[in-house]
């Protein structure tokens, strides 16, 4: 393992230590957040634009876990925990993510362009496309993504137009990672992809 691999390690366990100690979020937490819009739903659960009282936007995705066992739903919020520790300017950041009434809540930054796939298909329908130069912006965007994330020894598993989100400034981030392989590791198939 090289020096650069095991400093992130060591940051990673530290933001870790740091997330656990925070208490869990309780539905008081939540009074006085709005509900703006749904923003998409699969076979995984449904995603929400939420507004908190500060007025700022974000994103809060409920996903059905009250088939699996008690055992996988932790596992399944440990794996969310995990990326909520990572901080970097190309990955949708998690804010915090808990188990209640039977769902699996995470909360996580709100990208104001939307998914990468819809960007692309409203160019295309307009007649328009990127710029090489946007292009390679976004991309060389991801690949730092990935650099950091494998830094951790994370696999996304599923890096696609729908996974990367546009947000300010022409900046690319990518999301929707850990979740839909703990719960297709219970049987349950789909995805959701609304970050």
């Amino acid at each position: 393992m090289d020096l650069a691999a095991t400093s992130n390690t060591g940051d990673l366990l530290e933001r870790l230590r740091a997330a656990e100690m925070k208490p869990p979020i309780e539905q008081n937490m939540l009074d006085g957040w709005e509900t703006v819009r749904q923003l998409g739903s699969g076979s995984h659960g449904r995603c929400y634009l939420m507004r908190r009282p500060d007025g700022s936007l974000i994103v809060h995705k409920r996903v059905p876990v009250s088939h699996m066992r008690p055992a996988d739903q932790e596992v399944a919020e440990r794996e969310v925990n995990i990326l909520a520790a990572f901080s970097h300017p190309y990955i949708i950041r998690y804010h915090k993510a808990f188990v209640r009434q039977g769902q699996l809540c995470i909360a996580m930054e709100h990208a104001i362009g939307g998914d990468l796939s819809a960007h692309l298909q409203e160019l295309r329908a307009a007649g328009k496309r990127p710029s090489v130069e946007q292009a390679l912006d976004w991309f060389v965007q991801l690949v730092l993504a990935l650099h950091y994330v494998h830094g951790y020894k994370v696999l996304h598993r599923d890096v696609a137009l729908k996974n990367v989100f546009l947000g300010s400034e022409g900046t690319v981030k990518l999301g929707d990672f850990g979740v839909a392989r703990v719960l297709e590791s219970t049987q349950v198939r789909g995805s959701l992809a609304c970050a």
